[in-house]
């Protein structure tokens, strides 16, 4: 039985597949630039995934070239005399039907319009003229000449559907058989005359007749002034379509038109011939239904949430699902090419992409807030020293607290933040774990208490809440074997591919006051006064001295048979005393001679020595990686002198 998270899920997941596939319909519906993406790519397959077939032997085509004209007296209207005897002859030679895609529209020579007139009335075999309306941008007079002209004689709309957003003619106009004499379209009207059957429906996707694989057209196409010289069986039984095919006149964009085939604009006449075609052979183009592509979108939406949840690398989880959209574009070409199925594929990708990204973005946040939470964990962790003293005296359990000297240890990691954001988390969950881990254990085993774990930062304290009157010296010993294993740790994360920054510490001793807070029943055994934050101050001034060690004269004038060298008197941000800032001599990082050599430097600077440059300047040079040596120098450079160093950043 399903438990309210479960069912909590499974509705999340049902509003988003729902409200990612309803939006792509809706997009696809009414955003111009999607739905030209994917009837684009509709088009692409057709001029290029369409099967050849054999050149239509029920079909054929007689053109008004630029020849034809040529032979004529002018240009326009086509001389009427010439499409008589046109008509006559292909009668005699045994033509099935005939198609006119010629708008008879004006008069033009009396003798020659009533002569027209009179073949097109007393043919023996069927013909259908193309005529127009005020629908198709003609005048009233021009509609009324045609209605009076063609009196009697059968009437086929020529009109052509083009798509509103690229001009293309993806349609074939039907028209409406109860609408009358002319209701039909002229291919459409064609059909019925020689006793086919047409579709309920007033349009439907055209598909164009594939090209023969010998690249002839798929209609065998003659000039209108040569007909008389054809062999009849050329004709013969045929249906004819008469029409214009000129340059500039009546020519329009077809899906054939894209691709590497490259067909150009076709007349309409040859359009008109492709519409027959498919009406005498039945369709094999089938667009899918609003039901049929949402449920497409459906699973790819389904396909988005299930592939941002793999627990796979990002590379990995893009070429999934890359090879996704590879299956889905091939099926779709597959489909069309063998069945004539067209269906989405610009639109499902845009699906799973949407999904994916959506996810990817949700499961992110839900990652960062795992982190955070894996923060504020470490925030709350406890020492073993404070749970040894309160199960020694459950009276510590009391709030308040006590004040009392007391020396702080701040470690943090440079560009800690930087690491969390490209690396995977598990990876950074373990490298933190085992970074904290043992840095924990160095502050225990020279008496710490673990005051606060946040993030990457360490707060320890010494002399609370047991009694060492050497504190001051344990913080320091244990700065120096915190740096030890840290440099170690580094070292060893490089070599494996992570790039860890240096851990900085700050140690500073002073009052305080120590005990419990928090409320009643919220145990925080901490720490609160200036000297807390002198040493969080010390930690981050490092990262201006170059020295990963500081430690404040208070602590050092505490501290026995250990050296120090001096980095300066300091005035931290947002203080007005000055401190006085050391650096514990670290076999792990300086020679004898180096510790020794910069003392006498610093000497030189504390007394403003005019070669305090030149001393510095060679020890940098004999000590690259020295970076207190290399501050030193690069104020010196800037013309600063002394000792007195104000900080202007944190």
């Amino acid at each position: 039985m399903l438990n309210a998270g479960d069912l909590k899920q499974y509705l999340v997941v049902t509003l988003l597949v729902t409200g990612v596939s309803v939006s792509i319909m809706v997009a696809r519906e009414f955003i111009p630039l999607f739905r030209v993406a994917e009837n684009w790519v509709a088009d692409l397959r057709m001029a290029t995934l369409t099967p050849n077939a054999p050149q239509s032997q029920q079909v054929i085509v007689v053109a008004v070239n630029e020849d034809t004209l040529a032979e004529l007296h002018y240009r326009s209207p086509v001389d009427r005399n010439f499409l008589s005897r046109l008509l006559l002859t292909l009668q005699a030679k045994g033509a099935r039907a005939i198609g006119v895609d010629l708008l008879f529209d004006q008069p033009t020579e009396p003798g020659k319009d009533e002569e027209l007139r009179t073949t097109l009335n007393h043919l023996n075999i069927p013909v259908v003229v193309a005529w127009a309306d005020a629908d198709d941008n003609l005048t009233r007079r021009q509609v009324s000449f045609m209605k009076e002209y063609l009196a009697g004689v059968p009437r086929g709309l020529a009109r052509i559907l083009k798509d509103p957003h690229d001009g293309t003619v993806r349609d074939l106009f039907i028209g409406n058989a109860r609408a009358g004499d002319g209701g039909l379209s002229l291919a459409a009207s064609l059909v019925k005359s020689v006793g086919g059957s047409l579709p309920g429906d007033a349009q439907l996707p055209l598909g164009y007749r594939g090209w023969p694989e010998s690249g002839a057209s798929p209609f065998a196409t003659f000039p209108a002034h040569s007909v008389d010289l054809l062999p009849d069986e050329w004709i013969k039984d045929r249906i004819v379509l008469i029409g214009a095919d000129l340059l500039l006149q009546d020519r329009h964009r077809t899906p054939l038109s894209v691709g590497v085939q490259r067909k150009g604009q076709m007349a309409g006449v040859n359009i008109h011939a492709h519409s027959v075609s498919q009406l005498l052979e039945g369709s094999r183009l089938r667009y899918l239904s609003r039901v049929e592509d949402l449920v497409i979108y459906s699973l790819f939406a389904v396909a988005g949430i299930i592939l941002a949840q793999l627990p796979w690398p990002v590379v990995a989880r893009s070429l999934f699902g890359l090879g996704i959209v590879v299956m889905l574009w091939s099926a779709g070409a597959l489909l069309y090419h063998r069945s004539g199925i067209m269906v989405p594929l610009v639109m499902p990708t845009l699906t799973l992409m949407i999904t994916t990204g959506a996810v990817t973005g949700w499961m992110w946040r839900r990652e960062q807030a795992r982190r955070r939470f894996i923060r504020l964990a470490f925030n709350r962790y406890l020492s073993p020293a404070v749970i040894d003293k309160i199960v020694a005296n459950p009276g510590q359990l009391r709030l308040g607290g006590e004040q009392r000297e007391l020396t702080f240890l701040f470690t943090d990691i440079a560009e800690f933040t930087g690491l969390t954001e490209r690396t995977d988390p598990e990876v950074l969950v373990k490298l933190l774990n085992d970074y904290l881990e043992g840095v924990c254990d160095v502050a225990m085993e020279h008496g710490g208490t673990i005051d606060k774990v946040v993030g990457d930062a360490l707060c320890v304290i010494f002399n609370a809440p047991l009694d060492q009157p050497d504190h001051p010296r344990r913080a320091v010993t244990c700065a120096l074997a915190l740096d030890r294993f840290c440099q170690e740790f580094r070292a060893a994360r490089f070599n494996e591919g992570i790039e860890l920054g240096v851990t900085r510490i700050g140690v500073n001793t002073g009052s305080a006051i120590v005990g419990n807070f928090g409320g009643e029943n919220r145990f925080d055994y901490t720490a609160h006064g200036d000297a807390v934050n002198v040493a969080a101050r010390l930690e981050s001034v490092n990262k201006h001295l170059g020295t990963r060690i500081s430690v404040s004269q208070s602590t050092v004038e505490r501290v026995e048979h250990m050296r120090f060298r001096q980095a300066g008197d300091l005035i931290l941000q947002g203080k007005t005393e000055t401190i006085s800032v050391y650096e514990p001599y670290n076999a792990y990082s300086h020679s004898e001679i180096q510790f020794e050599e910069y003392k006498t430097a610093f000497e030189s600077l504390k007394d403003m020595h005019a070669n305090a440059i030149v001393l510095f300047g060679n020890l940098a040079q004999k000590y690259p990686d020295d970076g207190l040596l290399l501050f030193h120098l690069s104020r010196l450079d800037r013309g600063e002198t002394g000792h007195r160093i104000t900080m202007t950043k944190k």
